[in-house]
């Protein structure tokens, strides 16, 4: 199913089911957005993974600080939700299945995911994701989709063979971990 024909809901309609460990994946009209998008041949250029307290649904996420400099962040989605409208871009959400989510340890998760905040962004492995060269695993410095595919191996979704520093955007929305996906408006 391409994510164009994926059901529309209002952010404000859905917000109180989005939960911790759900992945929030975007497009938008900007150059980098269509190269990702280019060299691994999808739809989506950009994942996030929820971070969710009683009051405030987050994303931790790789944030553009400058052309070339990155860093992992902490985003408020409905932020995220505006920005993306606003720009014209999508905005999806992927929650995780019954099933993903009984084996979840959220408590990993989340302490995976406060060791990611500042981090620096990893723009070799971001490029060498979506091409034939290899990059070495490396939790110290982060691209999005690693970020969310290491968070996922030390929340326990996926097995510690699996290499996050290889994962596109594509592979974590493809991952068999989802309901189907809800595009979001502000």
């Amino acid at each position: 199913m391409s994510l164009l024909e994926a059901r529309m809901a209002l952010y404000s309609e859905v917000r109180a089911r989005i939960r911790t460990g759900d992945v929030i994946g975007t497009a938008d009209k900007e150059i980098l957005s269509w190269l990702v998008r280019s060299s691994t041949y999808g739809e989506v250029s950009h994942v996030a993974v929820v971070y969710r307290t009683a009051h405030v649904v987050e994303l931790m996420e790789a944030v553009k600080v400058g052309w070339f400099e990155g860093r992992m962040d902490v985003t408020r989605l409905s932020n995220r939700v505006l920005e993306q409208n606003r720009r014209g871009g999508a905005i999806w959400w992927f929650p995780l299945r019954p099933d993903a989510r009984a084996r979840l340890d959220e408590a990993a998760l989340i302490a995976c995911l406060a060791r990611q905040e500042g981090r620096k962004y990893d723009w070799w492995g971001a490029f060498c994701s979506a091409t034939i060269f290899r990059a070495k695993p490396d939790p110290h410095e982060l691209f999005c989709s690693e970020s969310v595919a290491f968070g996922f191996v030390m929340g326990k979704l996926l097995p510690e063979t699996y290499n996050y520093s290889e994962a596109t955007p594509v592979n974590v929305v493809a991952l068999d971990l989802y309901d189907a996906p809800v595009q979001l408006v502000a």
